[in-house]
């Protein structure tokens, strides 16, 4: 799937050739795979599904670009889960300390 993706980006031609979803599925599942909140797991493929409705190679195309951002929105901010673990520096004991 990568070597499609570079001849579709050098090739005007190919770039609008239709492809096979399930390339780009498996290059999604590929790059995602060591993303613990983007891993393509079974609910976090049912949750593309219903918010995201848009093809495979769409998905992977505008994943890319969101992965190069500098920036984090407030929603997005609100939105995580945040671990407090104080280092034994800070008085924390390492992982036993770890404040959900």
């Amino acid at each position: 799937p990568s070597e499609l993706l570079s001849f579709q980006s050098i090739c005007l031609r190919a770039s609008v050739l239709p492809t096979d979803q399930s390339c780009w599925r498996a290059l999604c599942a590929e790059r995602w795979k060591d993303k613990p909140r983007f891993a393509l797991t079974t609910e976090r493929e049912q949750w593309l599904v219903a918010t995201q409705p848009m093809t495979w190679q769409q998905r992977y195309l505008f994943f890319e670009a969101d992965a190069k951002r500098t920036v984090i929105s407030d929603a997005e901010l609100q939105s995580l889960t945040w671990h407090f673990n104080f280092t034994p520096s800070a008085g924390g004991q390492g992982t036993v300390s770890i404040q959900r």
